[in-house]
């Protein structure tokens, strides 16, 4: 238990240390953001800075924004606390579901230590974007499915309101709702059963973003969702500019032009491979398929939107943040396994790891050959129901 406590709490300080000069990062968006909770807290609704309403965005984040302005806090300084709040319940909930699908103390470590490899999201937590808060719902989803032994009713609509939530903070938490859905229909058990699951979570998911769509129908008088305006970002474009976010999420930026497509090999090639060992055992721990088809989903949908901003250049824009903590779910399982059967192989996979390190000019490279590494981890059929205890040396 004091793992996940210490983990988020350091992550918790951090955020807290990187806000306390000059606040949170900032963005267009994140004006937006700042200046609907001034509003909110206010009385005066949901209205940015230039009086136009802002139904076409998800209303958690700046909702939780305007509780905490409420008690006499600015809204940059509410940022903070949420940033650093949402982090703090990611990490503890990714080394908290580590140490139970792993059960190993040393993994779980490895694995909090490699969340905090990823420049990426950690600036996405110091800044006032609610894919901070985006990201804690994400691992939570996964944290509790983890725990998930004999299916209750109650299991079920927790997982629905989580996703209710993580749509609510950002209208592609769909890709987390697909994830679970798909999970649900695969779990072991008899066919109606799963489907009876499935149907309870999907309409659970659904109802906030229905009541959200209601509300704008009845009261803004508008599309349920709002408007905006004609993207200019195709298909094409997007998928260039994923790829390069996922170059900088994965830190490969240091590997020049053959990180971005290393990056989604490396990205597709774990998800497919995690996919294939659940279908082989569908008792594999849970976090390890919810992880990757979310992984999956999540991207096909970031590149099929046509976005209306450009996604390049993930040192100021962050919509590849969430991907690194289902990513080290993937990798820390797998080489978990790998270690339990070959022990031979483990100290030369440290080994080689921090040799990287310290013949490397930086970040990016050690983490482009441990996560190639990784890949050759994953290769393996080494998943696995629910490993012995491992012990790292």
């Amino acid at each position: 238990m004091w793992l996940p406590v210490a983990f988020g709490g350091a992550a918790f300080a951090w955020v807290l240390a990187a806000t306390a000069r000059w606040g949170p990062g900032v963005s267009n968006d994140s004006v937006t953001y700042l200046s609907v909770a001034r509003s909110l807290a206010a009385g005066g609704g949901l209205v940015r800075f230039d009086g136009a309403s802002v139904e076409a965005w998800p209303p958690l984040y700046p909702w939780l924004l305007s509780l905490i302005v409420r008690t006499g806090l600015e809204p940059s300084d509410a940022a903070r606390a949420v940033g650093a709040v949402s982090a703090a319940v990611a990490m503890a909930a990714l080394v908290a579901l580590l140490s139970r699908a792993v059960r190993s103390p040393g993994w779980a470590v490895w694995g909090g230590l490699l969340a905090f490899a990823s420049p990426v999201l950690w600036r996405t937590f110091a800044s006032a974007w609610s894919e901070s808060l985006f990201v804690a719902f994400v691992m939570t989803a996964c944290w509790l499915v983890g725990r998930i032994r004999e299916w209750e009713l109650r299991d079920v609509l927790l997982l629905g309101v989580v996703a209710s939530a993580t749509c609510l903070t950002r209208w592609i938490g769909v890709a987390l709702v697909g994830a679970l859905a798909l999970w649900l229909l695969g779990a072991p058990g008899a066919p109606g059963e799963r489907w009876k699951r499935t149907a309870v979570f999907a309409g659970t998911a659904a109802l906030g973003p229905a009541l959200w769509g209601t509300r704008n129908l009845i009261v803004a008088g508008g599309a349920p969702f709002g408007a905006r305006g004609v993207g200019y970002a195709g298909l094409g474009r997007n998928f260039g500019e994923y790829l390069e976010n996922l170059g900088a999420t994965l830190s490969f930026a240091g590997i020049g032009v053959l990180g971005p497509p290393l990056a989604a090999t490396v990205l597709l090639g774990a998800c497919l491979l995690a996919l294939r060992a659940w279908a082989r055992d569908r008792e594999i721990v849970a976090p390890v398929p919810v992880a990757a088809l979310f992984l999956l989903l999540y991207s096909v949908v970031l590149v099929g939107i046509a976005s209306w901003t450009p996604v390049a250049l993930l040192s100021r824009v962050r919509f590849g943040a969430p991907v690194w903590l289902p990513f080290v779910i993937l990798l820390v399982i797998g080489a978990s396994h790998v270690a339990r059967a070959s022990r031979r192989a483990r100290p030369g996979v440290l080994a080689a790891a921090a040799l990287a390190k310290v013949t490397a000019p930086g970040w990016g490279i050690f983490l482009g050959v441990a996560v190639f590494l990784g890949l050759m981890i994953l290769l393996s059929r080494y998943f696995g129901k629910r490993p012995q205890a491992v012990a790292m040396t």
